[in-house]
């Protein structure tokens, strides 16, 4: 279980986004600012709650507006995350490539950037052949 304190400093370091992606037909996921090498992207934190907009006040704008687009926006106060932190993390529809830009810990399901990512770019990691079968 998580504290209401972790679920707002996760909102406050949000990473990414969803768009349509530029390695295959679908979904991808997106820097949503700069990251940097070894930084952690995503946390498996699996707890839904409502937040209220005067916790975020160091958030800026455009994070606000992409997660209040996510969730189910109340009113001008709060929105509610419902669904777990970790369906907003776009795990799932990060793309395969031979030369990603991300780790992904399968035991722990942590993600961490291999190198250097900019506000924009596509984030991809390495499938291994046996989770190819369905492209």
């Amino acid at each position: 279980m998580y504290s209401y304190d972790q679920i707002v400093k996760s909102i406050r370091n949000h990473k990414t986004c969803l768009k349509p992606s530029t390695v295959c037909d679908g979904v991808g996921v997106f820097a949503f600012r700069d990251i940097q090498k070894d930084e952690l992207i995503y946390e498996y934190v699996t707890e839904d709650k409502e937040i209220y907009l005067k916790d975020l006040k160091n958030v800026d704008s455009k994070t606000i507006d992409y997660l209040k687009s996510m969730c189910c926006y109340n009113d001008e106060q709060s929105f509610t995350m419902d669904v777990p932190l970790f369906m907003l993390y776009n795990e799932y529809y990060i793309n395969h490539s031979d030369n990603p830009n991300v780790f992904w810990d399968r035991y722990d399901h942590f993600q961490y950037a291999i190198r250097d990512i900019k506000e924009g770019e596509e984030l991809t990691t390495y499938y291994r052949p046996d989770e190819r079968d369905w492209l």
